[in-house]
C-alpha cells in the first residue's frame, strides 16, 4: 500500500541579482570553402545575461540532508495585494558548478476574486540533486517566500508476512 507523501522543510537562500540573471551559452562558428569543405570550427563558451534580476526573484535550495528522492517542490509565500502569475525552472546540481534542469517550466500563481482563491504552489521535478536553484522564465512578479518545502517519494507501507495452508 502506498503512503500519502512526506513533506521536509528545505534551507534557502536569495540569490543576488546579478548571478541569478546569467547563464552559460555556447556559440561555435565554422568557416567552409566555396565547395562546403569545412575550413575550421570554432567553439566560444560565453556568459550572457538576460532580463535584469532582482534581489529576491531567484533562491538556492539546499537539499543535501535528504536521502529520499524529492517529487516535487512546495513553495510558500505572503499572498500579494495584486495577485501573483509567475513561471519558474528548476535546475539541480551535485557541485553548485554543473547545472541541468530538473523542471524547464512551471506556473506559480496566487489569485483572489469574489471571495475565491486560485493557488497553484507545487512544482514538480524530473529528477533531484543536492542542490536546487529555482529562476524565473520571462517577466512577473516573485513572490515574497516564507518556506520551501520538499515532497518526497511516497514509500510502500511494510506488511507483515502471514502464510496461509490451501
Amino acid at each position: 500500500l502506498a503512503r500519502s507523501p512526506r513533506y521536509v522543510v528545505l534551507p534557502w537562500f536569495p540569490l543576488p541579482a546579478g548571478r541569478a540573471a546569467q547563464a552559460q551559452d555556447l556559440t561555435v562558428i565554422s568557416e567552409r570553402d566555396p565547395d562546403g569543405s569545412v575550413l575550421r570550427i570554432e567553439a566560444r563558451g560565453s556568459t550572457t545575461t538576460r532580463a535584469p534580476a532582482t534581489a529576491t526573484d531567484a533562491w538556492l535550495v539546499d537539499a543535501g540532508a535528504l536521502r529520499d528522492d524529492i517529487v516535487a517542490l512546495e513553495l510558500e509565500w505572503n499572498s500579494a495585494a495584486g495577485g501573483l502569475d509567475s513561471a519558474y525552472r528548476v535546475e539541480g546540481s551535485e557541485d553548485l558548478r554543473s547545472w541541468r534542469v530538473l523542471q524547464p517550466q512551471a506556473q506559480l500563481l496566487d489569485l483572489v476574486r469574489d471571495g475565491r482563491h486560485l493557488r497553484q504552489r507545487r512544482i514538480p521535478l524530473d529528477g533531484s540533486a543536492r542542490y536546487l536553484r529555482l529562476l524565473p522564465n520571462g517577466v512577473g512578479a516573485a513572490p515574497s517566500l516564507t518556506a520551501i518545502r520538499a515532497e518526497m517519494a511516497p514509500t510502500t507501507a511494510d506488511l507483515p508476512w502471514s502464510w496461509e495452508t490451501l
